[in-house]
């Protein structure tokens, strides 16, 4: 609830997230696709955009990790090497190189994407899908009620 909460209180959702940009959908939020790392299931996103009569174009911004991340980064890069004493410092200088470089990044990519056309889909076409998951789930409760 409170991340629908937060998701209704923002002008524009930036999504990498499918599942934030169905919640905005739904709630009537608009929304720009996000893409800062290789993982994302391209065709998913393409098959619910293309069910709501909309176009998948993500918007690449950089990656972004946290301190963990960096830290557990260079602890595996050193391990085995003999290095353990520069783990300290080399956590220190990567944290700095994300914070310096990787910010910049990231500040510009965040002022193109106010030139991103945020997405939501036409009310007719989610009250279509709503409806037809509803006759879905009666129809399962229908079927399976029964048995049981």
């Amino acid at each position: 609830m409170e991340v629908m909460q937060r998701i209704q209180r923002t002008g524009v959702l930036l999504a990498e997230a499918m599942h934030g940009a169905i919640i905005a959908d739904a709630i009537g939020i608009p929304w720009v696709p996000v893409v800062g790392y290789g993982t994302i299931n391209t065709f998913k996103w393409q098959d619910f955009a293309t069910s709501m009569g909309l176009s998948y174009v993500p918007q690449r911004i950089p990656t972004l990790f946290d301190r963990a991340f960096i830290d557990r980064m260079v602890h595996e890069k050193t391990s085995g090497l003999g290095l353990g004493l520069l783990r300290r410092p080399g956590s220190a200088i990567y944290a700095a190189y994300q914070e310096n470089v990787v910010r910049a990044r990231m500040k510009s990519a965040l002022r193109q994407l106010r030139k991103a056309l945020p997405q939501m889909s036409d009310r007719s076409i989610l009250d279509l899908r709503i409806e037809a998951l509803l006759e879905k789930a009666e129809y399962v409760r229908r079927t399976y009620a029964a048995r049981s």
